[in-house]
């Protein structure tokens, strides 16, 4: 008996198999894609912040004094990083921009306060007046007046205990261990023993992946500018 060859074409078993098969395959790489964008953009806004701190370091030592940032009669004062780009300690404000923040694209007054802005959730207890101020990433000063405080070095700049203004003075000199900003735009995607993350910007030109529990508001939890980078160990 002659077999007849089976003209081109699949069977419907065929293509459920293969459907199947693909089906799983988009399973499988798609969250994969996800978490890999997710944690580009992290590095993307770890490098940022590196740059920023080196030209952080760089503006103090040829102004006197880190870029101005700091209340006085119940307002902000001061330019904050954007004196950076006004020096041209940095050429651009996407520099000042963390990829993941989103609401805040090209065009809108906060692109370049991503490192800057206030954070809500960041726990602001502090001293003096500035408690109500110390949920705001960056301010040149955090209100430590008190020499014999251990948090005093830990501020970039000063206190004048009389004026209650910062202090622009050449001989300053930050402990390593104080905190320039944070970035809390990764906490939603990016997790740490199953916690969501902040980015913290040392002075020591470390930027430390950070749990978030670290820096938001709690009974015993100190201010958010107070958080210790040996807090976290490995960077």
């Amino acid at each position: 008996m002659r077999r007849t060859r089976r003209q081109g074409g699949f069977t419907l078993t065929e293509l459920l198999v293969v459907m199947g098969i693909a089906a799983t395959l988009v399973a499988i790489t798609v969250p994969t894609a996800s978490t890999m964008v997710k944690g580009n953009k992290a590095l993307s806004c770890a490098s940022n912040l590196q740059h920023l701190g080196q030209a952080v370091k760089m503006y103090m030592l040829e102004e006197g004094g880190p870029p101005p940032r700091y209340p006085e009669g119940g307002a902000l004062v001061g330019p904050g990083f954007r004196a950076l780009l006004d020096t041209g300690h940095l050429r651009s404000d996407h520099a000042l921009h963390c990829a993941s923040d989103q609401p805040h694209g090209i065009g809108n007054p906060l692109f370049a306060e991503s490192y800057s802005a206030e954070d809500s959730a960041a726990n602001a207890d502090g001293p003096d007046d500035y408690a109500t101020f110390n949920n705001y990433k960056y301010l040149s000063c955090r209100g430590v007046s008190d020499p014999t405080d251990v948090d005093y070095r830990r501020q970039l700049q000063p206190l004048d205990p009389v004026s209650g203004l910062p202090v622009f003075s050449r001989g300053w000199h930050p402990d390593d261990t104080t905190l320039i900003c944070w970035c809390n735009w990764h906490e939603r995607t990016v997790t740490k023993s199953g916690v969501g993350v902040y980015l913290a910007l040392y002075w020591d030109g470390s930027a430390r992946r950070m749990r978030n529990v670290l820096f938001q508001s709690g009974a015993t939890t100190p201010a958010a500018w107070r958080v210790h980078p040996d807090e976290e160990p490995t960077p």
